[in-house]
């Protein structure tokens, strides 16, 4: 236990003044769209901005320690030669995506219970924006053990610019609504989705700790 909150500390550290830009960003970002699109401020924005929020949260941090491991690779040779197995610096990685998602999604609920109550999202949308997260970082993780940072770090760049300017025009397009959650049963759906998280999070890190595992180091 001591071993995996010393590496969650080592990779907070690496995360730099992302650290400290994170929350401010979550903080920001629903009055931003609030200013800037008033009249879509009824009509069930609140999944869609914690979308952004998390996604920029999580992916920007990520690149950055990503960055730090390729521009320091001897660096992660000596951890991996300490008493920290391969096993436990991916599984750090995995756990330290879903602190930065609960940490956003908590500090995105700020500002947004002072905002029209479609900026609040519901139990099964938090889920949702979970989800999709999960699905990109169960994704791209791998990507970055098994090609590195360099050959795969465009796809994190299309991640975040996509995320940037997707939101405005399905917004303004009425798109991606999420009204079909409403006519779903919202605890159970809540728990179906994490469960499906969990499933993906755990075929995730077992086919990066296999890649890892394999990896020679410098």
């Amino acid at each position: 236990m001591k071993a995996h909150i010393s590496l969650i500390k080592k990779d907070l550290f690496l995360m730099g003044n992302y650290l400290c830009f994170i929350p401010v960003f979550t903080l920001v970002l629903p009055f931003f769209y609030y200013w800037r699109l008033p009249d879509f401020s009824l009509q069930g924005t609140g999944l869609l901005i914690l979308i952004v929020a998390s996604v920029y949260s999580e992916f920007l941090a990520y690149e950055q320690i990503f960055l730090k491991d390729a521009e320091y690779p001897k660096a992660l040779s000596l951890l991996c030669a300490s008493p920290y197995r391969r096993r436990d610096i991916v599984l750090c990685r995995y756990l330290l995506f879903c602190l930065v998602f609960i940490a956003t999604a908590v500090i995105y609920t700020i500002p947004a219970m002072l905002l029209p109550s479609s900026f609040l999202p519901t139990m099964p949308e938090y889920a949702v924006a979970f989800f999709l997260n999960t699905l990109l970082f169960c994704i791209l993780t791998p990507l970055q053990y098994q090609f590195g940072f360099e050959n795969s770090k465009f796809v994190l760049v299309i991640i975040i610019m996509a995320s940037c300017f997707l939101l405005p025009v399905l917004l303004k397009k009425n798109a991606l609504q999420p009204a079909w959650l409403l006519t779903l049963p919202s605890i159970p759906l809540f728990l179906a989705l994490l469960f499906l998280c969990a499933v993906l999070l755990s075929v995730s890190a077992t086919v990066t700790i296999w890649i890892f595992g394999r990896k020679e180091l410098m």
